[in-house]
């Protein structure tokens, strides 16, 4: 076991546990009776008329990713994307509701989220398309993939390097392909270096935010050579100044004003590298779909 003899110089995993941390900055909250956007999403009798588009969407060229796929005619295999996060709110309207497995560490059910940040960023991966409702995520077709709710974060969006871990092996054993860490802030441990490293032979591919501090300081789990450490950018394609960059980010996504979905029906503006990672994760998301193993 090439593991073996690791545990001896790492910290205990409990002393880590102010390390893991959700990466987002709140910005803005509206819901389904928000007078404000009557004109954008309702009409006077509070019933949402149309689905926004963000603009992230555009900027990763996801509908016309998806229109070129389908003109194709090329055989689809749905993919299992996981989540690693705060929950999931199951009884969204925006939201998936068949086919999701779980992951549930300490800290209770994967189907409830008490924070909201694991809700915002699976609607940012799978928000339903053509059903008139809030937003649309990066692969709006339920049918093309299914989520892996790994509850990895409590309800203030703090977690131990312990329920990472669980999580990810959660992730790995539910037949998972692709794994989204919108998480970030503790050391480099050798353990979860030799983790990632066994995803990554398993055919597993990791993302994770790269950090909010605006500094070139390396974030982990982001930043191990296993897993694919995303940057955020605002509308104009630009980096954000406050996110971080450094030899190991990768890949920059949308991260600026996101608006995605929140529980209890709810929709929220949030910024931050959490943001950018499921949007970095696209086009993993559609190559491992057109793959037939």
């Amino acid at each position: 076991d090439r593991k073996e003899g690791l545990a001896s110089s790492e910290p205990p995993l409990e002393q880590m546990e102010h390390y893991i941390n959700t990466q987002h900055r709140l910005l803005h909250q509206y819901n389904s009776q928000d007078r404000s956007l009557d004109n954008i999403f309702m009409d006077t009798h509070g019933r949402r008329l149309t689905e926004k588009q963000q603009y992230g969407l555009d900027l990763i060229q996801a509908p016309e990713v998806w229109k070129t796929i389908e003109s194709t005619n090329r055989p689809i295999s749905p993919v299992k994307v996981c989540i690693i996060d705060t929950g999931y709110d199951y009884t969204h309207e925006d939201l998936p509701k068949d086919n999701i497995t779980t992951t549930e560490t300490l800290y209770g059910s994967a189907l409830e989220d008490g924070d909201g940040h694991g809700t915002h960023c699976a609607g940012v991966i799978g928000a339903i398309g053509g059903n008139d409702a809030g937003v649309v995520g990066v692969n709006p077709d339920p049918t093309k993939f299914s989520f892996h709710i790994a509850k990895a974060l409590n309800s203030q969006g703090v977690g131990t390097a312990s329920t990472v871990i669980e999580a990810v092996h959660g992730c790995i054993s539910s037949g998972s392909k692709v794994i989204s860490m919108s998480l970030g802030g503790g050391p480099s441990s050798k353990i979860a270096e030799e983790m990632f490293l066994d995803a990554y032979d398993q055919g597993v591919l990791v993302f994770a935010a790269s950090g909010n501090k605006g500094e070139p300081n390396k974030d982990y789990p982001a930043s191990y050579p296993h897993v694919v450490s995303v940057g955020a950018v605002d509308d104009k394609g630009k980096r954000a100044p406050w996110s971080n960059y450094n030899d190991q980010v990768e890949l920059m996504g949308p991260g600026e004003q996101i608006e995605s979905t929140y529980p209890g029906n709810k929709y929220f503006s949030l910024s931050g590298t959490s943001m950018a990672t499921p949007y970095g994760m696209f086009q993993c998301l559609v190559l491992r779909s057109l793959r037939q193993d």
